[in-house]
């Protein structure tokens, strides 16, 4: 594991020198799987020794005990790269020219990575483009680029021993591939092109997330991090929020069934025992009769379901007679940057700066290249 000090010198060596050419960011796509099957004109694969070893239009690959089989002949390799003069597609979704798939053994279960190498303004374009609607306002787009950009340089230099920077998915930054790209994402990217959010010359942890629900988390609460610049931020912007409220009911069965790794009887209470400054529940109660088992409301919402339990910020739970019913607002962590307030801001006049600004206060816009 890259140890903290090392990171830290990583990170000022980037700062230390004026880069000209922007940076590759390699992402993990999907899950790792034991098959894949790629698709597009002219495809080649190819072993990290330059041996071609099959060149057609659709490619299926799966992971043995000893490496790589590539339709259905074991290549004695545990990296294979995929080239196109175009797209390549994979379960619907398509990327540019080239993929590597990197075999890996996890507790005795051989398994494929699909790892997808681009430019970072590239990536930037992309990520913006799946995050944010292109009908909201440019400063938004641009405020969620900085961000994204930032948050992806972090990222990386946290994760310079592993063979890829970011996942594809709400755990880092939702990257869906080429097909989603629009013209305005394009446009914020090109006008921020190589702008960072930085706090002590360092690239800040630079979270975002869909809806706050009116107050940001601090990352002390969230996480326990001692952050400055993620101190918890009054939003105000972000009520027009599909997700502002949300209401979430389960029957008692599969409550039961969510909750067996932590409670195995039946529940007949859950309350909310702690709360953080934002007001979001922090420590939950589970009981039936005497039994009682404590819970952190993070952990809880796992259990659930992200897009069950929309946030931690939990106004109320209600038992019926065969369901319990979850009442709450906003959607996310609630640390950093709430991308609906941004967009209210943006309505209302503010710029992108301005926008960065209120949710990373003490931060500092650089360019990096």
């Amino acid at each position: 594991m890259l140890r903290y000090s090392t990171y830290i010198t990583f990170i000022c060596l980037f700062f230390s020198f004026s880069l000209q050419a922007e940076q590759e960011i390699r992402i993990a796509i999907g899950k790792p799987s034991t098959q894949l099957t790629l698709k597009g004109s002219g495809l080649s694969a190819l072993s990290t020794d330059g041996k071609n070893l099959a060149k057609q239009d659709t490619i299926t690959l799966s992971a043995d005990a000893s490496g790589i089989v590539v339709n259905g002949k074991k290549s004695g390799s545990s990296t294979v790269n995929i080239t196109s003069p175009g797209f390549i597609f994979v379960d619907g979704n398509q990327y540019r020219n080239a993929l590597e798939i990197k075999w890996q053994l996890v507790s005795g279960t051989s398994q494929l990575v699909l790892i997808h190498a681009i430019p970072l303004e590239t990536y930037v374009v992309g990520i913006v483009s799946s995050e944010v609607p292109h009908s909201w306002p440019l400063e938004a787009l641009k405020a969620q680029a900085i961000a994204a950009r930032t948050y992806a340089i972090w990222q990386k230099f946290r994760r310079l021993d592993k063979s890829y920077h970011m996942e594809s998915s709400v755990l880092d930054q939702v990257y869906g591939g080429a097909q989603k790209e629009h013209s305005l994402a394009e446009q914020a990217a090109q006008q921020t092109k190589g702008q960072v959010l930085t706090y002590d010359n360092k690239p800040i942890q630079a979270y975002f997330h869909a809806t706050c629900g009116g107050q940001t988390e601090s990352a002390q609460e969230a996480w326990g991090s001692n952050l400055p610049y993620l101190p918890g931020s009054k939003c105000g912007y972000c009520k027009t929020a599909r997700q502002y409220h949300w209401t979430y009911s389960i029957s008692k069965k599969n409550l039961r069934r969510a909750l067996k790794s932590v409670f195995s009887d039946d529940i007949s209470h859950i309350k909310i025992i702690q709360h953080t400054k934002s007001d979001r529940a922090k420590l939950m109660e589970i009981s039936h009769r005497k039994q009682k088992k404590q819970i952190s409301a993070t952990s809880f919402r796992e259990l659930l379901g992200y897009n069950n339990i929309r946030s931690t910020l939990i106004d109320k739970i209600s038992f019926g007679w065969l369901d319990v019913t979850f009442t709450g607002r906003g959607h996310g962590h609630g640390v950093g940057m709430c991308q609906w307030g941004a967009m209210g801001l943006a309505k209302a006049g503010f710029t992108a700066d301005k926008i960065l600004e209120r949710y990373y206060p003490g931060a500092e816009i650089r360019q990096l290249y």
